[in-house]
């Protein structure tokens, strides 16, 4: 499985001979209003270009790295604790629930307890990935296991650019929209689309001229560098 690391141009770059570190072992604080986890690298399938945007200012060129999953070691693999938070809502109030004590709490608060507690629900990380697109990967990830690396000027391709950051990242959207965005990745990394990969309703819905100006915005790349291993 091929999983996605959104982050800056130089740390991209730098990830072909170095790899990726977790952002607590930089100093690094967390871009997020409820921070990340120091000790975690998050991967996606569906959002790098968003991931990227957030990790970058305004301007500058956005880095994706591929990973090959088959080349980490499975037992460092973690659900995303958003994931965690979203999926349990619906058993908070259960008699018999364990997270019955999480009932009154913040949508926030609910957040930073799973991420404090991220490690009792390692087997999830699978489903973390199948329902909401993201997990997490708790260590240091060799240069080895990266098969790809792409830079992208936003400023290139406003179509291509908006796409990438109009996510709402939820089980529920993913569902839905989940395959678009897989998609979308695939283009962020060189691959070939055509409009109805990136359409949640038929080509043919379109309005005239539309399928040819999607086209168009998917054809063009010359804001986009592609560095395969």
């Amino acid at each position: 499985m091929k999983l996605y690391h959104g982050t800056t141009e130089a740390v991209a770059r730098k990830a072909l001979t170095e790899g990726l570190v977790p952002r607590g072992a930089l100093g690094i604080e967390s871009t997020w209003d409820v921070e990340s986890h120091p000790e975690c690298i998050y991967l996606t399938n569906a959002y790098a270009g968003y991931f990227a945007a957030n990790a970058t200012e305004l301007g500058d060129r956005w880095g994706i790295v591929e990973i090959d999953s088959e080349a980490l070691c499975e037992r460092y693999l973690l659900p995303d604790e958003d994931f965690l938070e979203q999926a349990t809502r619906r058993f908070l109030d259960a008699p018999d629930s364990q997270f019955r004590h999480l009932i009154d709490q913040s949508m926030a608060d609910r957040t930073k307890w799973f991420r404090a507690h991220i490690h009792q629900f390692a087997d999830m990380w699978k489903l973390s990935i199948e329902n909401l697109g993201n997990c997490a990967y708790w260590n240091e990830i060799p240069p080895e296991a990266i098969t790809r690396v792409s830079i992208y000027d936003p400023r290139s391709n406003p179509t291509m650019t908006s796409m990438a950051l109009d996510p709402q990242i939820s089980i529920m959207n993913y569902s839905f929209c989940g395959a678009k965005y897989r998609n979308l990745v695939q283009w962020f990394v060189g691959e070939e689309l055509a409009p109805s990969d990136l359409m949640l309703v038929p080509v043919e819905a379109l309005p005239e001229g539309a399928k040819e100006s999607w086209q168009e915005a998917i054809g063009d790349k010359k804001g986009l560098e592609v560095i395969s291993v």
